[in-house]
This record gives structure tokens, sequence and C-alpha cells, in this order.
């Protein structure tokens, strides 16, 4: 198809090319994997995706986090969202969406290329690193180290890099040494440490995003002017589940059968557009005890699932949850959440001997945080430090009362470190 079907068309032959461009590009990359292998096979083999699958115009673009995952050793992506104010959610969903991919096959995640502006403010560097790790990555390039020359049309001329070409310090070098000076000091323990999961997964469709394509981007000509609800939607609802420190998944529907990620309260960002397939799958999850919501986008609430969902008239709805009442039926809360704090977020990293709780303080207005508390259920160490530039090097204890964790100033975030067990 040259363009997208025009109002009563068959919209299936849209979806399928749509959907053959997207296995035909990730099998390419995964095949350049295999090949590289086949030459030398010491190291582990990735690429680098951008934010694509989680943004308007996903199949248009044609990347795949999942297919990449399963085919290389690493999921590599690039990150240039900024990890502060409402963005802050979108920045996540980017970096949750790839970690779960990876996480599905028993791989990892690694930032191949994050952002490292030669304007970018210091406190930027310090986000956006805390965030990474707070969602499970485990290797971070940053680009660049020295700026490009700036040559007569040049692309990016003094663009990016912690130095400038002629070998000036960028205002943001001495933050972002001491950072990754305290980030490596850390790596054995941030290393082993793997995400804490909580159970709640989004379902990602290529499909849908093909059918909403097909459906809402009728005329469009630039990928930059898409806007399938799919994703809109997928956006909203990943927003309101971090807002909440949820640490939530994605998966596929052909991925839940092996559930690799735990999941037992499945959340569906739309409903019309899955495949039979994909519908088949869903319906083995509920089957098998799992628990499946639609959102609704336009109350931002949920239903509870069904094949066939009801024609619902003026909006009228029996069963209706909002995202707190929903989570309290499923039993789900934070393995971690800040108190006393509107814009500080909370995740957890847990390993054999310890835990970490990343903090990261995205404040649209960079206002600091004194005297909150961290609370954290069923807390199982008798001890914690705070690790951050501003801290003493080897760590800040910090006073454990029962679940809560009384917390030092937080300027853009810190590393709570606990050890110990109970």
């Amino acid at each position: 198809p040259r363009e997208r079907p025009a109002a009563g068309e068959d919209i299936t032959p849209w979806i399928n090319w749509r959907l053959f461009c997207i296995e035909r590009l990730n099998d390419f990359l995964c095949d350049m994997g295999m090949r590289a292998h086949e030459g030398y096979n010491a190291p582990e083999n990735l690429t680098c995706h951008m934010a694509c699958p989680v943004s308007p115009g996903a199949v248009i673009r044609g990347e795949d986090y999942f297919a990449t995952a399963e085919g290389m050793d690493i999921l590599g992506i690039t990150a240039y969202i900024p990890h502060r104010g409402p963005s802050y959610h979108l920045a996540g969903l980017q970096l949750a969406a790839a970690e779960s991919a990876a996480a599905t096959f028993g791989k990892h995640t690694w930032l191949i290329e994050y952002n490292a502006r030669t304007n970018m403010p210091p406190q930027e560097w310090q986000r956006e690193t805390y965030a990474a790790i707070a969602q499970g990555l485990k290797g971070i390039l940053y680009y660049q180290w020295r700026a490009d020359y700036p040559f007569a049309d040049g692309p990016e001329p003094e663009g990016f890099g912690l130095l400038f070409n002629d070998g000036r310090k960028t205002p943001v070098f001495e933050t972002a040494a001491a950072m990754n000076h305290m980030i490596n000091r850390l790596g054995d323990k941030i290393a082993v440490a793997e995400k804490q999961r909580c159970g709640v997964g989004i379902l990602y469709s290529n499909h849908a995003n093909a059918y909403w394509d097909a459906v809402d981007n009728v005329g469009v000509n630039a990928v930059t002017e898409c806007s399938e609800r799919s994703i809109l939607s997928t956006r909203r609802l990943y927003t309101l589940l971090s807002e909440r420190s949820i640490p939530a998944d994605f998966a596929r529907g052909c991925d839940l059968a092996t559930n690799a990620l735990g999941i037992h309260t499945l959340l569906l960002p739309v409903h019309e557009g899955l495949s039979d397939a994909e519908l088949d799958e869903v319906d083995a999850f509920v089957s098998g005890g799992g628990r499946a919501y639609v959102f609704q986008d336009d109350v931002l609430g949920f239903v509870p699932y069904q094949r066939e969902m009801p024609f619902v008239a003026h909006g009228i709805v029996r069963e209706q949850y909002d995202l707190d009442t929903l989570l309290h039926a499923v039993n789900v809360k934070a393995p971690a959440r800040v108190q006393g704090a509107e814009h500080v977020d909370a995740r957890m990293l847990q390993a054999d001997t310890h835990a970490i709780c990343c903090l990261v303080n995205y404040d649209p207005l960079e206002r600091p945080v004194e005297g909150a508390t961290l609370h954290i259920p069923g807390l199982a160490y008798l001890t914690a430090k705070a690790y951050a530039p501003d801290l003493p090097e080897n760590g800040l204890p910090l006073a454990i009362n029962n679940e809560t964790i009384a917390l030092p100033r937080l300027s853009y975030g810190a590393l709570i470190v606990l050890t110990g067990g109970k």
C-alpha cells in the first residue's frame, strides 16, 4: 500500500504491510548480530534503538525492542528525553519498555547513547544517571567525550561532549566526573541488583499500533505528525503508574504464557485493534489466574477485560475503577514510596545481599527536598546509607524506624544502599 486506507476500506493490507516492515528491519539487525558472532564470538552484540517503539509513528519507524532483545545479547538504546517535570514519566516509559523487553529474555539494557550536551546543566546529568539506574539499566555510555569540530555546516558543532573541541571543560564537567566516580565506586553493588517488580504489566502490541496508525493517521505524511491513540493511551497509562512509583513492566501477548516477568495484573492501553492471536493469549492469561483490565483513556479509568467488550451507551459503565482503587483490589503497592515530597520517585533494585533504592527528584522547579521520609513495605535491612555527590564519599548513615527511613536533603536524587538483613 502506498497510502493509508480511506474510510470504509479494508485496513488489513496496511496492517500486514507495517508489520512486515517491522519484522524486516529487526530481522536484519538480529541477522547482523549473528553474522558478527560467526566472525568473532567473544564480545556481546548490540545495537542502538531510539524511543520509536513508544512514540507516535511507531509502526512507521519500525523499531521493536522485543525482537531485537531476543536476537541480540544486549538491548542498546539511545535516550534524550529530559528527566524533569512532566516529561520525567515519558523518559521513564522508554527506559522501562526497553528494560522489560530485555528482561523477558533474561538479558539487560544498556544506554549506548545518553544525553551529554555541552550546554547541559550539571543537575541534569545527575537526574538522568539516577533515573537510568532506577529503571534497571546496566551500562551507560554518554554521547560524547569531546565535541565535534565546529566546521561550516557541521551537523553538531560543539553540540555534545564533556569537553569543547579545543579541550576546555564544559559547565557540566566537574559534576559529571563526581557523579560518575560515585557510580563506579558503587558499581559492583549496582551491577548485581535487579529491578524489583510488582506484577503489573502493560500490554504492548505492534498490531494495535498498526491498526490505530491506519485509523488515526489518514492523510498524515510526516511521522512527526502521527498521533495513534494506542501509543497515546500507553503514555498516559504509564504516567499514572509512574506518578505512584509503580514499576510497571511491558509484555507482548506472546510472552504471557512463559510470563518471565511475573505479571499477575495486565493492563491493556487499548482493546480495539488487538489481533485474534493476542486476544487468545490474553484469554489464556486470564484463564490461568491472571487479571486483565482495559484502560479508559477518556476518563483515566479501568474496566475488567472481556474478549467481546460490551457496547457502552452514554459512557455508563457499572464496574469501573480509578487506578488507586484497582491497585488496592489486586493488592499492589509500590516497592518504595517517598513521603513528604511531591516530585521524588523511588525505585528498588534487589540483590542477594543488599538492596538499592534509587531516588530521583524531578521537580520542574528543581526545588531541593528536606524532611522527607522513605517508606519501604516489609523493609528487611538494618542499615541504610545515602550516596550523592554532595554527601560524604563513604555514604551518609540514615536512621531506620520500622519500615521508614529519614532522608537527607535531596537536591536531584540519591542512591540509598540497604545492607544487613534482619
